[in-house]
Order: C-alpha cells, then structure tokens, then sequence
C-alpha cells in the first residue's frame, strides 16, 4: 500500500494544479496497488498512469495564458450644481476620517493601557482582585498615556503604591465595601479598588 501511495502521489503532483482533485489521488493510488498486485514493477506502473491521465491534460494547455485586458471606461463627466449638497457631504466626510483617526488613535491607547493594568493588577492580592479592579488601573493608566506619560514611569509609579497598599488595607464606613485606597502623587486623586 505505501508503494501505490507513492506512485499515485507521484502521478498526482504530475498534474497541473487547476485540474488536480482529491478523488484523482485516491483514483491513481488504486489503480497503482491493483497493477502492483499483477507484480508490474513502479517504475512501469507509474510510466503508464502518466501516459494515461497526466499526458492528455498538459497538451491540451496553452503555451502562454492569454490575458485580455479588461475595458476602462472613462469617468463621467458632470458639474456641481447643487454647492450646499456639496458642501455639506465634503464636510460630513472630513468628520467621518476625524472620527475614525480619533477611534484608532484611542484604541491604540486602549492597547499600552491594558498591559500596564494586567501589570499592575498581577501585583495586586488574590483576596483584592476582582474585574473593576481591573478595569479602573487600566482606565487611569489610560488616563496618564493621554497627558503623555510613559509607560515606565506609570508602572514606577504604581508599584510601590499598591504594595504599600496592599499591606495596610484601608479602613472605611460600614456602609462601604473594605478595599484597597490609592492615591497617586501627580493627580492627588483616591481611587478606591473593591475586594
């Protein structure tokens, strides 16, 4: 069988590679096992199916491809005459590519400030860890990238924070749920993760 396999793969990489189907491979390879079982040797096995299947497919093909070219059509011409139509579709496309610049610009702040929120969130406790977590570094690393901080200086700037924070958990109201209070030097702002 590993024979005839080998014949049939052989004629079948014969073949041009339009014209090549899978039935064609399992085709070649038993009528190469069943000649192997009439104890013909490979060589001649493999002479006759290129004879028989490969041969009348490639002289049938032509030299060289005949590419037409396809018909250009020549634009319209026409005038404006309706300025306001105009005017106003000019102006909603400019807002259109604003938007999407704006839309890229960021989602590519989105992306830095994920990596540095799952930073920083690694280093936070199990018994802390929950999605606003999450959610809250990322925004306020979203935050800084906007007023052009880098990422190394964000991270320096954290860490520390939410390890000395971690260590002393904070003490609240009753009425609120116990977490971690951070505070970062440059916004003086208190963020309040949840556990």
């Amino acid at each position: 069988m590993a024979k005839a396999a080998k014949i049939g793969s052989a004629v079948y990489n014969a073949l041009p590679e339009y014209w090549r189907q899978g039935w064609m491979y399992r085709s070649f390879t038993g009528e190469a096992r069943k000649m192997l079982g009439k104890r013909l040797g490979g060589d001649e096995i493999e002479q006759v199916l290129y004879q028989r299947y490969v041969e009348p497919v490639v002289s049938k093909q032509p030299a060289r491809e005949a590419i037409a070219a396809l018909p250009v059509q020549p634009k319209r011409a026409y005038r404006k005459q309706n300025a306001d139509y105009w005017r106003g579709k000019t102006l909603k496309s400019k807002r259109r590519k604003a938007h999407k610049q704006q839309v890229l610009y960021n989602a590519g702040i989105l992306g830095r400030a994920s990596r540095i929120g799952s930073a920083l969130y690694a280093r936070i406790p199990l018994r802390c860890r929950c999605r606003s977590c999450y959610q809250q570094l990322t925004a306020w690393a979203m935050q800084l990238l906007r007023d052009d901080w880098d990422e190394a200086d964000i991270l320096a700037g954290f860490c520390p924070r939410l390890q000395k924070a971690s260590q002393q958990r904070a003490i609240l109201p009753k009425s609120q749920k116990p977490g971690i209070v951070l505070s970062f030097m440059p916004m003086d702002n208190i963020i309040l993760l949840p556990p």
